[in-house]
C-alpha cells in the first residue's frame, strides 16, 4: 500500500511540473518615473520543491517556485542580486538599470554526474533579451507575488 502511495505522488509530481501557467503572462505596468521593472523567473532550477529565495539589495523580494516569476520597480542605478536555493549553490551578481526599460533575469540551474556517485551542482542567473524572455514566460510560468514589507 505504501508503495501505491509513493507512486501516486511520483505521479501528482510530475503532472504538476507538466502543467501550463494558469494565468497568461502579462507586462507590469511601466515603472514609475526613475525607476525600472526588474522581472525574474525561474525556469529548470532544481531542487524544484524548494522556492529559490531572491533578494534585491538584501533584502528578500520573492521566494520563487520552480515554473514562477515575479516583477518589481527597483531605481535606477546599481544593485546587488542574490538567488539562494536550499543547499544548491547561491547566485549572486550586479545589476544596473540604467533607464525605464524593463530587465529580465532567468534564473536556472542542473547537476552533473562527475563520476563516482558524485554530482556537480550548478546554478545560474544572467539577463535576457526582453523578446525571448516574454517567450519562454509565457510558455512555462505563472506570476508569484513580490514579498511587501510586512511579511
Amino acid at each position: 500500500m505504501t508503495r501505491f502511495f509513493a507512486i501516486a505522488a511520483l505521479f501528482l509530481v510530475l503532472a504538476g511540473c507538466a502543467t501550463a501557467p494558469t494565468e497568461p503572462f502579462s507586462p507590469a505596468v511601466p515603472a514609475p518615473e526613475g525607476q525600472a521593472n526588474l522581472y525574474i523567473y525561474r525556469h529548470r532550477a532544481p531542487p524544484y520543491i524548494y522556492r529559490a529565495e531572491v533578494y534585491v539589495d538584501d533584502r528578500l523580494v520573492v521566494k520563487l517556485p520552480e515554473r514562477g516569476y515575479s516583477v518589481f520597480p527597483v531605481t535606477q542605478g546599481p544593485h546587488t542580486i542574490r538567488i539562494e536555493s536550499f543547499d544548491w549553490p547561491d547566485v549572486s551578481f550586479t545589476i544596473k538599470a540604467e533607464d525605464s526599460s524593463d530587465i529580465y533575469i532567468r534564473f536556472t540551474g542542473g547537476a552533473e554526474n562527475i563520476g563516482g556517485g558524485t554530482l556537480e551542482l550548478a546554478a545560474e542567473a544572467y539577463i535576457v533579451e526582453q523578446a525571448a524572455a516574454v517567450a519562454e514566460i509565457s510558455a512555462c510560468c505563472r506570476f508569484i507575488s513580490p514579498q511587501t514589507e510586512a511579511q
